[in-house]
């Protein structure tokens, strides 16, 4: 028996913080309070008491160079105390007393892990930087992160404040006698560990003096009141009432060949621009890599090449030279296995390929003919050591090396794919994955992505503006999605494409080896056909920031031609049209489908709520996590709308949705607010049913991602935990349930659903607390449960409602699991923003 004071301590996860002895200095003294240290690390900035009765003036004197502290060498001064422990409040009245139009500063009260890295908060001004901003104001900068937070707010004789939350930092003004403080916005740092707090005086560039007054500094420690009664809900299961199957596909996942979504995420390759294509620079050499050693000259050579467009050509002395590609994060004394695909001319003889990190090298040679092209394998470890990893392609001239491509990837990848990543995804594997766009489908040639991975083109991408390395392709795309058991769904070129080219891709995945496609796919390795059924029509043609973007009844025209071709080569697959939430885009819907409604299977629509990480509001909170409730009602309606404008039937496949934070100092991507915005899509869906029977959250991987991936490590954002609850606690049966909840603005605080195990012996429940800070006492009716019936159940919670996980700290936000009796889990409350899941026998 677990206590039930003891359960509530484990699931509400939040802990006490070392209270802060707090601290106020009037600077009305001759002398500063010996709390203080004056940091200056060149001459000229100065503190002067009594310049002003009462007040502290910091002064930055005029230089040509600045006071800076981000730059490489540290010169800003501080003045500076220990930042204590735990929550607090720093605050301080100010007024810029000395500037110039021309100045360049930003003399602010401050928050610093180190001289290098900080949170700044107060008078900034730089015309050169921004001729927008005339005057100073109030600005925010965390290092490195010019205008993260502007205010139009000018310094003249207000208070500001920084207020320390856990890992959240606000920043507030006001003017001086006011009451009321005005939130400007907040800064998330997971990795900040504040070591002192003070006074901050930056200039750079060419700057005159400038001269900030301070009457006072004040840190308080923040204690928060006693936690208010747990908020009530109620819930009655219909244990009794017909059970509706679920859609298999309402757990879907997008990808994207988007950022490191596909390249250096689930395909593991580790070199950039491995197929050498580009521009060349000074040296002659494309972009990512460097030439090395006695190198005559290098040049792309467009006329003799492996990969379409060109190769590398290097012209070698008589000595030993090639290219490099340096900066790369590699796992020391793990085995990573390089390919290169190379040819030479002249007194060349031996290929090198090396891997370095500091002064250890291993390297492996090939002796190479004086013919052709060649491929050449070989496994190398990665040396030990801290640096970064340095990989070379060489030979001993004279004479002319051509490089064609070349690869490095973990020995162990699962045929390219990144093992470690394939083995979190396989905790929760998505049953449906659309692939491979996304915008750049509209541009996105199928025939670039087939046959040996390095002959493939590199294409330039217009619709993200990145190249696609066309490593990962129609085979590969089918592999993962065996390796993870998830049903494949292609999105076809609507866009700049033709129904021929979707028909002949089609008949590529679908048609036997008989056929000129399906040929072409046996010659590739694939003989039996892969019988793709899920086939998107183009993606988002109503936008007009699509490639091919055309108006509604263009597209239904262009569709019916798409569909026609694509049944021809495969009469049975499954046609999803694109469609829009409601009526929007000039009546999209309503004037498409009269078209081509009866040739589609599906309507697709797309959703993503955005939003300001800086803006970490209660306004901002209920926007994330309530929208599910908003967009549950729009799905209802555009399924109506879609049925009358097609004359059948029509649902929807909602292969695009997700909540998105700015990253404008977002780090670790979808956080806690995602979690529980993802749980109650999940809830609206099965709402939902059959009319939308596929949903598939974009994106799976970086950088919108469930999953996010540094070199090294994978961490798992809280939509993907969320994800992983669900996959443990969701059975394929629904059964109603009726709730009752307090509200949170207009959103309702409590959501949840029930689901029957295959053979209806088991209950699964999941719940939601939408509150971000007060717990929730739910009264659980669910008849045919015992008090001492054994459950297990989850709870995925964070130390605040903003919580992130990070490479730096990647559990931050956790699931865990818990075993007890339904007695134990029914009489505990709910933590705040939290998803919960439990799974009980039925008697």
């Amino acid at each position: 028996m677990i206590m039930v004071s003891r359960l509530i301590g484990a699931m509400v996860l939040l802990t006490a913080a070392v209270r802060a002895a707090g601290w106020r200095d009037e600077f009305d003294g001759p002398k500063l309070n010996p709390r203080w240290t004056f940091d200056v690390p060149v001459p000229g900035p100065s503190l002067k008491l009594g310049a002003r009765p009462g007040w502290l003036r910091l002064v930055v004197p005029q230089t040509a160079q600045g006071f800076n502290h981000w730059t490489g060498i540290q010169r800003a001064p501080f003045l500076r105390t220990t930042a204590p422990k735990g929550d607090w409040d720093l605050s301080a009245r100010i007024n810029l007393v000395e500037w110039k139009p021309e100045s360049n500063l930003h003399l602010a009260l401050v928050v610093g892990t180190s001289d290098e890295r900080v949170l700044a908060w107060g008078p900034f001004l730089s015309r050169a930087l921004y001729p927008d901003h005339p005057k100073p104001a109030l600005w925010v900068e965390p290092t490195g992160q010019g205008a993260y937070i502007q205010t139009d707010v000018l310094p003249e004789n207000v208070e500001v404040r920084i207020s320390k939350r856990v890992d959240t930092y606000r920043f507030l003004y006001r003017k001086h006698g006011e009451k009321r403080w005005t939130e400007a916005g907040s800064f998330y740092g997971p990795d900040f560990t504040p070591r002192f707090v003070g006074l901050m005086g930056k200039s750079f560039a060419a700057n005159p003096a400038g001269a900030l007054d301070v009457d006072y500094l004040e840190l308080k420690p923040y204690r928060s009141a006693p936690a208010p009664a747990p908020l009530e809900a109620r819930l009655r299961v219909d244990i009794e009432a017909p059970a509706v199957r679920l859609p298999e596909y309402q757990r879907g996942a997008f990808i994207e060949m988007l950022g490191s979504c596909v390249f250096q995420g689930i395909w593991d390759e580790r070199l950039t621009n491995r197929k050498f294509t580009g521009a060349a620079g000074p040296d002659g050499v494309v972009w990512q890599w460097e030439v090395q050693g006695r190198v005559r000259s290098c040049a792309p050579d467009r006329r003799l090449f492996f990969a379409e467009p060109q190769s590398q050509r290097i012209e070698l002395d008589d000595g030993a030279g090639g290219v490099v590609q340096s900066g790369l994060v590699l796992e020391p004394g793990r085995m990573y296995r390089a390919r290169i695909a190379a040819r030479v001319k002249g007194a060349v003889q031996r290929l090198q390929v090396t891997l370095q990190v500091g002064k250890k090298a291993i390297a492996h040679e090939f002796t190479v003919p004086n013919d052709d092209w060649h491929s050449y394998t070989c496994e190398i470890e990665c040396p030990a050591g801290t640096d970064p990893a340095r990989f070379s392609i060489g030979a001993t001239g004279p004479g002319t090396l051509w490089i064609g491509a070349a690869s490095l990837m973990p020995a162990d990848n699962v045929g390219g794919f990144r093992r470690d990543l394939l083995d979190v995804i396989r905790l929760a594997p998505p049953s449906m994955i659309r692939w491979p766009g996304g915008n750049m489908v509209s541009g996105y040639q199928w025939r670039d992505g087939v046959g040996d991975p390095d002959r493939r083109p590199m294409r330039w991408d217009r619709a993200w503006n990145a190249w696609v390395y066309n490593d990962m392709g129609t085979d590969e795309f089918i592999e993962y999605c065996r390796f993870i058991g998830a049903e494949p769904c292609i999105c076809v070129n609507a866009g700049e494409g033709t129904a021929e080219q979707a028909a002949q891709w089609v008949e590529y995945c679908n048609g036997g080896p008989e056929t000129p496609m399906g040929r072409l796919r046996a010659a590739n390795g694939h003989r039996a056909p892969y019988n793709v059924r899920y086939w998107d029509v183009g993606n988002e043609i109503w936008g007009p920031w699509q490639l091919g973007h055309v108006g509604p009844e263009v597209y239904g025209l262009r569709a019916v031609e798409f569909a026609r071709a694509m049944r021809r080569a495969s009469p049975d697959i499954v046609l999803v049209g694109c469609g829009v939430f409601r009526d929007d885009f000039d009546r999209w819907n309503r004037r498409m489908l009269p078209i081509c409604g009866q040739f589609m299977d599906l309507l697709s629509v797309h959703n993503y709520v955005e939003y300001d990480i800086r803006r970490c509001t209660a306004a901002t909170w209920e926007k994330v996590v309530g929208a599910p409730v908003r967009i549950e009602s729009a799905l209802r309606e555009t399924f109506r709308i879609a049925r009358t404008a097609a004359g059948k039937t029509l649902p929807l496949a909602f292969d695009e949705w997700n909540a998105i934070p700015h990253m404008h100092g977002c780090r670790g991507g979808q956080g806690l607010p995602e979690a529980v915005y993802a749980a109650g899509m999940f809830h609206a869906l099965q709402r939902c049913g059959e009319n939308v029977p596929i949903a598939n959250y974009a994106l799976l991987v970086n950088p919108i991602g469930a999953v996010r991936t540094t070199s090294l490590q994978v961490i798992q954002t809280p939509v993907f935990l969320t994800f992983r609850l669900f996959a443990a606690h969701t059975g394929p049966w629904r059964i109603p349930v009726r709730i009752q909840s307090p509200n949170l603005g207009k959103t309702p605080v409590f959501d949840a659903s029930a689901t029957l195990s295959a053979d209806r012996a088991t209950l699964n429940l999941t719940a939601i607390n939408r509150h971000p800070s007060r717990s929730l006492r739910v009264r659980w009716n669910v008849p045919g449960v015992r008090p001492g019936s054994a459950l297990k159940w989850s709870v995925i919670s964070g130390p605040e409602p903003w919580a992130r996980n990070t490479a730096e700290n990647p559990r931050n936000v956790r699931m865990r699991t818990f075993s007890g009796t339904w007695s134990d889990f029914a009489s505990a409350s709910l933590p705040p923003a939290a998803v919960i899941g439990a799974s009980v026998r039925l008697k």
